[in-house]
């Protein structure tokens, strides 16, 4: 050994003993480090309930952001701008039936919704618009006559800053507005959901329950539309990843073909996301509901392609050996810097999204570089556990390893590609060329 080769040569072997005692130590306590795991899952677990889901278009700007100044401003100056708004579509909106339920819109609005002001329509309409025509209701019942029906109708149809505005040009439809009072904040208000959310909740239920007969309703407004947006978005949600999660299943049971693989796969993304969302929920940091899937699916897919590489040299090294604690050791010694790069570069590139200035952009890089992050140090820590669970395998010789027929097609496309090195090489500058010149 030359005195060049000796520190490098010593470095080196103080490195791998270092890491093979670290693993060894690690598989040794598993059922500790599974323990531990559990007590994390157990911590993180409740924050998930108290998770700060939101569709408020506020919250896409920072505190700073002129938008939202101007709009703070806007609603010192004029309180509530907000308001509920009902599209009535009949065949005629000034028939007795179709002036029955527009009557009936505005009344139950004003009863039923929170933070009701006051009902503008054809029907309610007061002050120096109105027509002057009186339009007694019985029990929700018009009792004007037919000529008095007559007159509002031409009355209305005469009224220029009417017209086009509370109806339309051909009379078949109508708006019934509410206006709204200011929003509560704080401790006066009472209600579980924040006050966008109950006007929005309140009036979608109250359209949707008003017998409309040859009419059409069509409810709108910022709460109405904030509620529906969660309402839906949930729904949209919980089906895309319930879709994820079914495709992450199938797929580690495809590639891993163990129990060990494909439940510490599975165990890392629950215990990952668990983690993340957890945390923030125990911070009370609000999120939106549009952008939540993606830490999400991206936690599953990190996780997998994680877990793939070190439960390939995990089974490489078993089929050699035939020793499962070794092949553990070494294929997180084969494993684990590479996965560290990899998990580095990936974590710097989306935490770059905090450069933008619009909040849920920058809650999505920040919360999915959180999520690699915890990805990596479980792939680190509790998968070589699972895969540690189980006994030493019979050593398969070298004339029977390559038996897969992935691996066979792998090994003769790798021959094709050197094989034709030149002939690519010319044809990926030619294509990369005309993509730049696109």
């Amino acid at each position: 050994m030359s005195d060049g080769d000796g520190p490098d040569q010593f470095s080196a072997q103080e490195k791998k003993g270092l890491i093979e005692r670290l693993f060894g130590g690690l598989i040794e306590k598993k059922w500790l480090a599974l323990l531990a795991a559990l007590l994390l899952a157990a911590v993180s677990v409740p924050g998930l309930f108290h998770l700060d889901i939101t569709v408020n278009i506020e919250e896409f700007f920072l505190e700073d952001d002129p938008v939202l100044q101007n709009q703070q401003k806007f609603r010192r100056l004029f309180h509530n701008n907000d308001f509920v708004g009902v599209l009535v579509e009949s065949e005629d909106v000034f028939s007795r039936e179709s002036l029955e339920l527009i009557k009936t819109v505005g009344d139950r609005l004003q009863a039923e919704v929170p933070l009701a002001k006051e009902a503008v329509s054809i029907v309610h309409v007061k002050g120096p618009f109105g027509s002057g025509i009186d339009l007694p209701f019985k029990n929700g019942r018009l009792a004007a006559s037919d000529d008095a029906l007559k007159r509002l109708k031409a009355f209305y149809n005469a009224s220029g800053s009417l017209k086009g505005v509370l109806f339309s040009t051909d009379n078949r439809q109508a708006w019934v507005q509410l206006a709204l009072l200011p929003y509560p904040s704080g401790d006066s208000w009472k209600e579980p959901t924040e006050p966008l959310f109950a006007v929005g909740k309140a009036a979608y239920d109250t359209v949707r329950s008003i017998k409309t007969g040859n009419a059409r309703l069509t409810a709108t407004g910022v709460p109405v539309y904030a509620f529906r947006k969660e309402a839906e978005m949930m729904s949209d949600l919980s089906r895309v990843l319930g879709l994820g999660a079914l495709m992450a299943l199938l797929l580690t049971v495809l590639i891993f073909q163990n129990v060990q693989g494909v439940a510490g796969t599975l165990f890392i993304i629950s215990l990952s996301v668990a983690t993340v969302f957890g945390i923030q929920g125990s911070m009370g940091i609000s999120m939106d509901s549009a952008f939540i899937a993606v830490p999400i699916l991206l936690t599953m897919g990190v996780s997998i392609g994680y877990t793939v590489h070190i439960n390939r040299f995990f089974k490489m090294h078993l089929k050699q050996s035939g020793d499962r604690k070794a092949s553990v050791v070494h294929a997180m010694m084969k494993s684990a810097k590479p996965i560290l790069f990899t998990a580095i570069t990936t974590i710097v590139a989306l935490l770059s999204f905090i450069f933008v200035e619009i909040k849920p952009i920058q809650w999505v890089g920040f919360t999915s570089a959180l999520c690699i992050f915890f990805v990596y140090v479980f792939s680190m820590l509790f998968f070589p556990i699972l895969l540690a669970f189980g006994g030493n395998r019979e050593i398969i010789h070298e004339s029977h390893r390559i038996n897969d027929r992935f691996e066979k097609t792998l090994q003769l496309f790798g021959q094709w590609l050197v094989r034709y090195r030149t002939l690519i090489s010319i044809l990926f500058c030619a294509v990369a060329a005309i993509a730049l010149w696109g």
